[in-house]
């Protein structure tokens, strides 16, 4: 999900020795974060089309057009093409792009053994978060942070990997990045560095500094129970996920026959 601390672990990864894309190649916005987000501009501009071209956005990840869906895969894929020839000549390499969430599926054939960091963060947290950039109401940026946690689950699923809890890494950044480490190389990744702990508090540290938590937005039933599972996946715990609240689900289709409805409106002649 948006605004979990992503950021965070791709500069992990990075001091892992793990390639992203050549410099200048990411997305940068200094009042959002100042360091970057390390992530592709070339891939976040191809998610953003193919969710467009579905009638859908980040915010409205569910109602899109079907009949779309065939076209705009295959654009995906077209685009993801080339992002993929320059990162297979590196080794190892990472991509981060919250999209991928809900799009993943469609070039999961053509990346060979992944490995997954699903990394989470509160829901009440992620939400403050959100409405601060994007001007989304609670309710809508909670029915996304468990859209996209599920999502992400399910996509995770397909692979080895591990659930990283965004607040452990700013607690204890050593020992969290000695388990993602870890766990990479016993999934077969090669190739890793050994970053020494003042590379890791100059990182980690520099997030901590503007870390706040947010208590004024509680999640509904459902969404408490998957962040506490989500923790328990985290602390390398078997859990189950709870299933989406029937009220997520449902703002969630509210918000995209409201968006919809923009779109046709905007698409009418004057």
């Amino acid at each position: 999900m948006h605004r979990s601390g992503t950021s965070c672990v791709a500069g992990l990864l990075h001091l892992l020795g793990a390639y992203a894309g050549r410099p200048g190649s990411f997305l940068h916005e200094p009042r959002e974060n100042a360091r970057g987000f390390l992530e592709r501009g070339d891939l976040h501009l191809a998610c953003v089309a193919a969710l467009r071209r579905r009638g859908g956005d980040w915010s409205v990840p569910l109602g899109w057009d079907t009949d779309a869906v065939p076209a705009a895969r295959a654009q995906l894929r077209a685009d993801w093409t080339p992002i993929r020839t320059e990162l297979a000549a590196q080794a190892p390499w990472f991509i981060k792009e919250p999209r991928l969430c809900l799009l993943y599926d469609e070039i999961a054939d053509s990346v060979e053994r992944p490995v997954f960091i699903h990394v989470v963060r509160a829901p009440s947290a992620v939400a403050a978060s959100v409405q601060r950039r994007d001007g989304l109401t609670a309710p809508h940026a909670l029915a996304l942070w468990e859209h996209y946690n599920h999502a992400a689950a399910a996509v995770a699923a397909r692979g080895p990997g591990l659930v990283l809890d965004y607040h452990c890494l700013l607690q204890q950044p050593r020992e969290q990045l000695q388990r993602l480490r870890q766990r990479l190389l016993d999934c077969g990744v090669q190739g890793l560095r050994h970053p020494d702990d003042e590379e890791i508090a100059a990182w980690v540290g520099a997030e901590l500094a503007h870390q706040r938590h947010a208590h004024e937005s509680l999640p509904n039933t459902e969404q408490q129970a998957l962040w506490l599972a989500l923790q328990e996946r985290a602390a390398d715990r078997e859990a189950a996920l709870p299933p989406a609240s029937a009220a997520g689900i449902a703002l969630l289709q509210q918000i995209a026959v409201e968006h919809r409805a923009r779109l046709r409106a905007e698409q009418e002649p004057s």
